[in-house]
């Protein structure tokens, strides 16, 4: 099947589906950088990073028997961890627990 291999990292997804097109999506927007491919529902790659000068990224356009493994618990996305999340409202309350036990636990808040 014809597809794209994207390699970013230590990581190389291939992404290709026997029946159909693929995606390639690449967004900059205020200080982060999501790159995502897939095709027909199907998630290969997801590379979430804070937006600096040294991200470098390579895709062609090639031929292989297999695509890699759809994203899944054993093949996840990758995040930089300081991606910015602060408009995730789980991240949020993820976030807002945590700083609520501590103020528990040191008597400042019932």
């Amino acid at each position: 099947m014809k597809g794209l291999v994207v390699k970013y990292g230590e990581k190389t997804y291939k992404v290709g589906l026997p029946d159909g097109g693929v995606t390639l999506s690449s967004c900059i927007m205020q200080n982060k950088f999501t790159l995502e491919a897939g095709g027909s529902g199907h998630a290969y790659a997801s590379v979430f990073l804070k937006l600096r000068e040294d991200i470098e990224f390579e895709v062609e356009v090639a031929e292989f028997d297999k695509a890699s493994e759809p994203l899944s618990e054993t093949n996840q996305p990758i995040i930089d961890p300081d991606y910015p999340r602060e408009e995730d409202p789980d991240w949020k309350l993820k976030h807002f627990r945590k700083l609520e036990k501590i103020l528990k636990e040191e008597g400042l808040l019932d």
